[in-house]
């Protein structure tokens, strides 16, 4: 299954890039040109991990290529150096990539629609629900990973490391959004677990009752 999507997918990314530059739409491929500068950002104190506008202007310095990776090294292995600021900085990325609000409602328009006080609410009914959703999930993942009979392994791999990779390199809450359809699935599972715990209480509580 593994080899099957990272086969596919390298089909697709391939196919799309013979397209993009025979039809001259630009003259570069759909890959990582400077292969430092996620995890530059990523192992920023100074702006928790997130975009840093002035590690951009160091690194524009250089031409893409061999000399800017080189400086992107340089950086990120100091930043390194420090272990504690580190733990530090991989608990404040935690936080603001899962925890903070994102975006999805401003750029749905949805602000310029109702009035700022139905905004709120739907913020508010938002973050509920997203909130709900990464409880369940959580649950959902150590349920399966406690049981005889696994499944949804790659799903979990997925999601796993999915966090670990953030951990490094640059954080914005919109890049959550790849991951939210495995959050609704694990979600759903733990969901689907307790309405079947409930209603087994329930059949068994009638059954007593009609002993």
């Amino acid at each position: 299954m593994i080899i099957a999507i990272l086969s596919g997918y390298q089909l697709v990314v391939s196919g799309v890039n013979v397209s993009v530059q025979a039809t001259q739409i630009s003259q570069y491929k759909l890959e990582n040109r400077s292969n430092t500068w996620k995890f530059v950002t990523g192992i920023n104190y100074e702006t928790n991990g997130m975009y840093s506008n002035k590690d951009l202007q160091l690194l524009d310095k250089y031409p893409i290529g061999r000399q800017r990776d080189k400086v992107g090294r340089k950086i990120i292995k100091e930043r390194l150096s420090d272990k504690t600021q580190l733990m530090k900085l991989f608990v404040k990325k935690s936080f603001i990539m899962w925890s903070c609000q994102d975006s999805a409602l401003s750029w749905s328009g949805a602000r310029q629609k109702v009035t700022e006080k139905n905004y709120q609410v739907l913020l508010a009914v938002q973050m509920l629900f997203y909130t709900l959703m990464i409880c369940l999930s959580v649950v959902g993942v150590f349920r399966l990973l406690f049981q005889e009979r696994q499944s949804g392994q790659l799903f979990m791999i997925l999601m796993i490391g999915y966090f670990l990779v953030h951990l490094l390199i640059e954080i914005q809450t919109r890049y959550r959004f790849f991951i939210v359809p495995t959050l609704l699935l694990f979600s759903a599972i733990e969901l689907n677990s307790i309405l079947s715990r409930n209603n087994r209480k329930r059949g068994s509580i009638s059954n007593e009752g009609e002993k």
